[in-house]
């Protein structure tokens, strides 16, 4: 989750190592896009059930308002959510 700089690092070395990743962003200017072979998607938090989620936000408005959504999902920091930033 995140389409920024850490994102796109983030992005990158997960493709290096041949991992599989959905790509989502919050950012709607970015949803659609194609960054390496990767297609930003829109946030859908069905798609999160049962993953494992990096998140890759570096903006202290964002990371709060990330926060309050993931755990009123019932998702846990260092379990089920890992920050990257």
């Amino acid at each position: 989750w995140g389409a920024g700089k850490k994102g796109k690092l983030l992005a990158r070395l997960l493709a290096e190592q041949d991992e599989s990743f959905l790509w989502m962003t919050n950012n709607e200017r970015k949803i659609g896009v194609t960054i390496g072979d990767a297609i930003l998607q829109d946030i859908d938090l069905n798609k999160l059930s049962g993953a494992q989620t990096i998140l890759a936000v570096a903006s202290p408005e964002d990371q709060k308002e990330i926060k309050t959504i993931l755990h009123a999902q019932g998702l846990k920091n260092g379990q089920d959510f890992w920050w990257f930033c």
